[in-house]
């Protein structure tokens, strides 16, 4: 009959128009989902299907009430496929994760946070962003035009709940970032005892949003990553791409015992690796991958490589085209070119574990003062440290001193002991003798909050204002939920007649009380 020639053409229209959105949304291409949605004309009966991949949109889209009520009505009206349980089990977890967020637009962005303390990270993040905006966009050649969705979430069972890995994956690997569903969501610092480097993971993970979109998701892991690392301080530096001591050190020993991870075994993510350090020699190999190509073949040979990509050539073929080489003849060239590069090794030199916060609550000074100590690599180190502990607790700093020095020269590089010695210095108001712990553990741990915050302390002493300054906006950069940061940045400004910025701080640390 005519009426079921129209149902079955309807279907077909409808068919063809789900699969290029569907085909829309995994290239993150969320205004041509939106354009192919209105197509539909999604009815408050309507198809199921059809209300299914309305549901993906408004998801995609960061309207996660929406998108729930979607999934719920294309069930009730009998769609009980697979995605159907999927999509509702993430969004639902997304929805309760996210719930009374509040939200604040910048030029490129939209960034929504927790009410309460969080909302500090706004202002900070949204500069971060729109900084990589412009100079990240100028190295890859791709602006997107849509503002980019940014979530921060305030504890690591939320962070768990949306993020789709395990609790495992993420404490084993130190993931406290992705970049999926066209957005980027990050962990707040305050989730993490002494806070981490946020403002570049900021920046990491929308690098790999600028890839996706540019390439429509066809970059593979390793170059995807290393593209990522490498550019993730490309924001506040003119030449990125620096590896820690620490990332130094482990990647010298893997070239040298020949124990490098493939590029094949980083696949599907870095976060599935078995450990925090594989997880971190990946990001040194990758990250040097890309500083190779730019070095030996330049940026528009990389352009052509990520070109090749877009325009579905597989990785060997686009590797072949661009680079001239096969995949494998380019992993051992990086290899040579790396065990030139002569890296690094300092011997007994690890990087430090994140830490993360259990529960909301506040966390008792003495007790993570204790916790901290068993980072430190030595049992005797950590002997003469708690004496030194009990002994600059009662008062007879110079006895502290002569322990510290004692933990320090056991040939154990950590950051807690150095500055242990430097504060027991500081107490006893030498301050040049403070200054060479802090300088060490600065140079071998770049992202140890407590170094930059003595260090700010020493130079505000001394009057020394833009050395303090320097000092303590780094240290609000890993962690601004210190409020002797915020305390002496207003200090400062007023000493340097700064009072617009002397009043911002003042109001930052009214809220952090």
């Amino acid at each position: 009959s005519s009426a079921a020639f129209t149902d079955t053409t309807k279907f077909q229209e409808e068919t063809s128009l789900i699969l290029k959105g569907e085909e829309a949304l995994e290239s993150w291409d969320v205004e041509e989902a939106e354009k192919i949605l209105k197509g539909l004309k999604v009815e408050m009966g309507g198809e199921p299907r059809v209300l299914l991949f309305a549901a993906k949109v408004k998801f995609y889209r960061g309207d996660y009430q929406a998108a729930l009520d979607l999934v719920r009505r294309a069930r009730e009206r009998g769609y009980a496929g697979g995605d159907s349980a999927n999509l509702s089990g993430i969004i639902t977890r997304t929805e309760e994760a996210a719930r009374g967020f509040i939200v604040k637009e910048s030029p490129h962005f939209r960034l929504r946070v927790k009410p309460g303390k969080d909302e500090i990270l706004r202002d900070y993040a949204l500069d971060a962003l729109e900084k990589a905006y412009t100079r990240i966009g100028e190295d890859l050649g791709y602006f997107p035009k849509e503002k980019v969705l940014d979530e921060i979430y305030p504890d690591l069972e939320s962070f768990i709940k949306i993020s789709t890995l395990s609790g495992k994956d993420i404490e084993t690997s130190g993931t406290v970032a992705i970049c999926k569903f066209a957005r980027i969501n990050i962990l707040t610092p305050r989730a993490l005892l002494r806070g981490y480097p946020w403002l570049d993971t900021l920046s990491h993970e929308y690098v790999h949003y600028v890839l996706n979109r540019k390439t429509r998701g066809t970059v593979p892991i390793w170059l995807h990553e290393g593209i990522a690392k490498y550019e993730e301080s490309r924001w506040r530096k003119e030449k990125p791409g620096e590896l820690t001591p620490s990332s130094q050190t482990i990647l010298a020993k893997a070239l040298k015992k020949g124990s490098i991870i493939s590029f094949e075994k980083m696949h599907p993510s870095l976060a599935k690796l078995d450990s925090a350090e594989q997880a971190q020699l990946a990001f040194a190999e990758v990250s040097t991958a890309v500083e190779y190509i730019l070095d030996k073949w330049g940026r528009d040979t990389l352009h052509d490589l990520l070109q090749n990509l877009t325009k579905g050539k597989t990785e060997a073929q686009a590797c072949v085209s661009a680079l001239k080489l096969t995949c494998q003849e380019f992993f051992t060239s990086w290899r040579r070119w790396a065990m030139g590069r002569s890296f690094k090794e300092i011997p007994s030199l690890k990087a430090l574990p994140l830490r993360f916060r259990k529960g909301r609550g506040s966390v008792d000074a003495k007790q993570a003062e204790r916790d901290e100590l068993k980072e430190v690599p030595s049992d005797a180190a950590r002997k003469h440290l708690r004496l030194g502990d009990l002994l600059r607790d009662r008062n007879r700093i110079d006895a502290a001193i002569v322990e510290y020095q004692k933990a320090t020269k056991k040939g154990v590089l950590s950051p807690v002991a150095f500055n242990k010695l430097a504060l027991a210095f500081m107490l006893n108001r030498d301050l040049d003798s403070a200054l060479g712990p802090l300088m060490r553990a600065r140079e071998l741990f770049p992202d140890f909050v407590t170094t930059y915050v003595h260090l700010g302390q020493i130079y505000l002493e001394r009057k020394d204002y833009d050395r303090s300054m320097e000092n303590f906006i780094f240290a609000n950069s890993l962690n601004p939920f210190d409020p002797r940061i915020h305390a002496s940045l207003a200090t400062i400004y007023k000493e340097k007649g700064m009072t617009d910025a002397q009043a911002c701080e003042e109001h930052i640390y009214g809220l952090l009380r």
